[in-house]
């Protein structure tokens, strides 16, 4: 239950509907009570396959699970052998609190990391975490999410605060100096953010009584503003994987919408004017050059976290199997040391 402050939202029912699921993304949502004031609401997990659009769903979930329930899919994920693979990408920056609890334990926090960010989309949208003094609180426990503390982000993920959209924004808020490389589809060049620099800034919102602010980030051309991190787009592997520095720490993630987004999270799918949806041989042809390329190039041994996102509802689940066998192959049946 999450109580909001109703002054400043939507009167009409449902414009005040639409600005919740929005507020509370990948949450099934009920008003319980309300008044002038305020509104109390009910937050669950979505029950019905309809939510994720893609008609065999099912039949990937049978796949992944045989007795997982549709409202258990946004907290799935499992440990492989050489990466974490999860259905929603949030997971992701989990895997990366792990990593960073480690190297704090090990007393050698990096200095710089570069994350290789393999996506249809940037997930650099502003989650749903409070700054208050020089920490983030989750507003459903009041308490500190901090990525030393996996414990927290693991809530956080769970309480959907951290979203499959948002889960980068936190990290590189937390993080001194960061190298955002990404490879994107060729069709998102050109809306894509230019490279450059990328500022770390607040997002004004009273919705939540009694938290006043949000991390929010900022995109701008080089040169343009001071900030630490620093933000590249690439549309070609060979180039993306290329004049890395030798010193900073590497982290991959890939978000397999990368390589089919046909749904794009979106029940209205059919009527854009283009869907990113390769055939499944042209998507098993780019899962293999691509992570043949990572695993040949010269930063192979140096990635400490590899994540990789099957994304319900954006990449489809009729070709989940092939995928993670293809995947599954390169990295790991491949090497005779695992």
């Amino acid at each position: 239950m999450m109580k909001i402050n109703a002054k400043n939202l939507p009167k009409k029912e449902d414009d005040l509907l639409q600005f919740l699921v929005d507020y509370f993304p990948g949450k099934d949502i009920r008003i319980v009570e309300q008044d002038d004031n305020y509104i109390d609401v009910s937050l669950s997990n979505h029950g019905s396959s309809d939510y994720y659009i893609d008609p065999n769903i099912l039949e990937g979930l049978q796949w992944w699970d045989q007795s997982i329930l549709i409202e258990e899919i946004p907290n799935q994920f499992r440990n492989l052998v050489k990466y974490q693979l999860s259905l929603n990408d949030n997971w992701t920056i989990y895997s990366w609190s792990l990593w960073l609890e480690q190297r704090f334990l090990e007393n050698d926090i990096p200095n710089e990391i570069i994350i290789l960010h393999i996506d249809d989309h940037t997930d650099c949208m502003s989650p749903l975490l409070f700054k208050e003094g020089n920490v983030f609180i989750n507003p459903f426990n009041n308490e500190e999410v901090n990525l030393f503390n996996p414990t927290t982000v693991k809530q956080a993920i769970e309480n959907g605060v951290i979203s499959i959209g948002s889960f980068m924004t936190l990290f590189m808020h937390s993080m001194p100096r960061i190298q955002f490389r990404h490879l994107m589809p060729k069709h998102r060049l050109s809306n894509a953010h230019v490279s450059g620099k990328v500022n770390r800034e607040f997002l004004s919102d009273n919705t939540i009584p009694p938290y006043q602010e949000r991390p929010l980030l900022s995109f701008s051309p080089s040169g343009g503003i001071k900030s630490n991190v620093e933000y590249s787009v690439f549309t070609e592997i060979d180039d993306f994987l290329k004049d890395i520095s030798d010193t900073a720490a590497i982290l991959l993630h890939v978000d397999m919408d990368y390589f089919n987004n046909r749904f794009d999270g979106d029940s209205d799918w059919r009527s854009h004017a283009f869907n990113h949806d390769p055939s499944a041989e042209l998507v098993y042809k780019n899962i293999e050059q691509v992570f043949s390329a990572i695993e040949k190039s010269n930063i192979a041994k140096r990635i400490e976290n590899y994540t990789v996102a099957l994304s319900p509802g954006f990449f489809p689940a009729e070709f989940w199997n092939e995928s993670i066998s293809i995947i599954n192959r390169i990295l790991i049946e491949n090497h005779e040391y695992y």
